[in-house]
């Protein structure tokens, strides 16, 4: 009978960290107030002992420290930690100023006032894209959250390519899935719940009331 020796698993690889979106060549002040407040934290500590504590990988902890990406909202705060002053408040809002000026920068914001459907779905999917970003929250997280954290996820239930039509303003969700939404993000006060439900039902109403217009007057182009 042959002998044969169990190999050990190997250690865990300290994680990579999330990519974000690259800077633009002039750079964005945010980000440097980022990048200068946590190398203060950190200070002469060398980038293999910061990697060990926040358990990142080298590159992900020097790609934060250097200003060349937008590092994730976990990685600042696990950097952040290392200090023990700064509070999560802090880091995170110190980290959401940076990360919208890079998104606004990238996706304008939308008309606001309008009556136009179109318009109107386009302005709601961009305040839920702020939402999401704020918490540095991805489409497979939010729908998890959807799924596990909110009541009724069978009325809320909502489907990766939706998620995706609703974030890019092509669809609009039905009550009970944007208050799943709602709900995910931590938005739990009735006035705002209520206020989002009213622009979901103006965005209704604004719908039907186009496509009567169409109906009433076929030249009318659908929006």
């Amino acid at each position: 009978m042959v002998k044969t020796t169990r190999r050990s698993a190997p250690p865990p690889r300290p994680r990579t960290g999330r990519r974000k979106s690259s800077l633009p060549p002039d750079g964005v002040p945010e980000i440097g107030k980022l990048k200068q407040w946590l190398r203060e934290i950190v200070g002469d500590m060398p980038l293999e002992q910061i990697s060990a504590t926040c358990d990142y990988s080298v590159g992900a902890v020097s790609n934060a420290l250097s200003g060349t990406t937008l590092p994730s909202l976990k990685i600042a705060r696990s950097i952040a930690a290392i200090g023990g002053r700064a509070t999560s408040v802090e880091v995170h809002k110190i980290w959401f100023s940076a990360a919208k000026t890079v998104f606004v920068a990238e996706n304008p914001e939308p008309p606001r006032g309008t009556t136009i459907p179109d318009e109107m779905l386009a302005s709601l999917a961009w305040d839920l894209r702020i939402l999401m970003l704020r918490w540095d929250i991805g489409p497979g997280d939010l729908l998890w959250r959807m799924q596990h954290r909110v009541p009724n996820p069978v009325k809320a239930a909502m489907s990766r390519s939706t998620l995706g039509r609703l974030l890019k303003g092509q669809t609009l969700p039905t009550f009970d899935q944007l208050r799943a939404m709602l709900l995910a993000f931590g938005v739990e006060s009735d006035a705002e719940l209520s206020a989002w439900g009213h622009r979901h039902q103006q965005i209704a109403i604004a719908k039907v009331l186009l496509r009567d217009l169409v109906r009433r007057n076929p030249g009318v182009a659908l929006k």
